[in-house]
């Protein structure tokens, strides 16, 4: 399936945040609004298995896909039999990081 904005899915209405929007929130660690978050792009792979009328399903994520699929897995847990997390991140500062 394509994520949203992806391939022949829908398209974001709107510019995307400039390096400028980025900055000020990384440095003031709050989120950008956004018009959808990764929740969203799980509840819409949850859809997805319901449509194709699949219970519970082996969940494999690679990257951005990774941590859509730890979405899912939290979000919807009775709909994954297991999750395969690649090269992902939780997105918590201080997860997977060298501890001397």
């Amino acid at each position: 399936m394509d994520n949203r904005d992806i391939g022949l899915s829908s398209e974001m209405s709107g510019d995307p945040p400039t390096k400028r929007q980025l900055a000020k929130s990384f440095l003031a660690r709050r989120p950008l609004d956004a018009p959808y978050l990764l929740s969203d792009m799980a509840d819409d792979s949850a859809a997805l298995l319901d449509a194709l009328d699949i219970e519970r399903a082996h969940v494999v994520g690679v990257s951005m896909g990774g941590m859509i699929a730890q979405s899912l897995a939290c979000d919807h847990r009775n709909k994954v039999l297991s999750l395969t997390s690649i090269m992902s991140t939780t997105g918590h500062t201080e997860v997977g990081q060298p501890d001397p």
